[in-house]
């Protein structure tokens, strides 16, 4: 049976994490050090993110929405004279956190999992992470929705997913491929339940008739 979603049949579970140089900054740090020595001395992504910022002043996680954008835009003024870099695609990231460029970064799950096979020490840090899902679509109307339909179904049952996951470590969709995945590589996901506990999802329905709006702020503060 397929995993289907409000929005769209789910493929896979991504999420946005911060992750930090073991060798940089070595031993414990609680939470609230480690967001705030992102937010004061890390990298940001060049995407209108201002969730994680909301999280930052305080705000639970399960009460980011409705999301107080101003807030969020206030503390994004506040930390912006301290991002270092702000990246632009995946491998960007990856490679200014391989070269030591910054020690702390916020990416794609399964890229930091990439480096971290490649053995460069990193560390992910679940805590306060945005899950958020991949969806696939067929536009209405069109001539090979049967075809389209047909793969979709393939393709969100539990065993390609759990394929897939194995091969690419974002979360499956589908809650029964987890059974099929070795739990060493579901603890890379953010579909391994202590992950999933201290994350937040992406509330999708609320950001998609503000999204327009939400980047031309975006736009204009990235740029002032």
């Amino acid at each position: 049976m397929s995993h289907v979603l409000p929005a769209g049949q789910g493929q896979r579970q991504q999420e946005a994490y911060v992750f930090r140089r073991l060798d940089r900054l070595p031993g414990p740090h609680p939470l609230g050090q480690l967001r705030m020595a992102f937010y004061q001395g890390g990298i940001q992504s060049e995407h209108p993110r201002p969730q994680g910022p909301a999280e930052g002043t305080g705000v639970p996680a399960d009460q980011l929405y409705p999301m107080d954008i101003d807030r969020a835009f206030r503390k994004m003024s506040e930390i912006k004279p301290h991002i270092k870099v702000w990246w632009r695609e995946g491998s960007q990231s990856q490679q200014l956190i391989r070269d030591g460029e910054v020690d702390m970064i916020a990416m794609w799950s399964a890229r930091a999992v990439d480096l971290i096979d490649d053995k460069v020490p990193l560390e992910l840090v679940w805590n306060g992470a945005e899950i958020y899902y991949a969806n696939l679509l067929v536009p209405k109307g069109d001539p090979n929705a049967k075809a389209a339909w047909q793969f979709c179904n393939f393709v969100a049952q539990a065993k390609p997913q759990a394929n897939f996951a194995m091969l690419l470590p974002y979360g499956p969709a589908n809650p029964d491929a987890r059974a099929l995945m070795s739990e060493a590589r579901l603890r890379q996901t953010p579909a391994w339940p202590e992950n999933e506990k201290v994350s937040f999802k992406h509330d999708a329905a609320w950001i998609a008739p503000r999204l327009a709006q939400i980047r031309e702020r975006w736009t204009q503060w990235l740029t002032t």
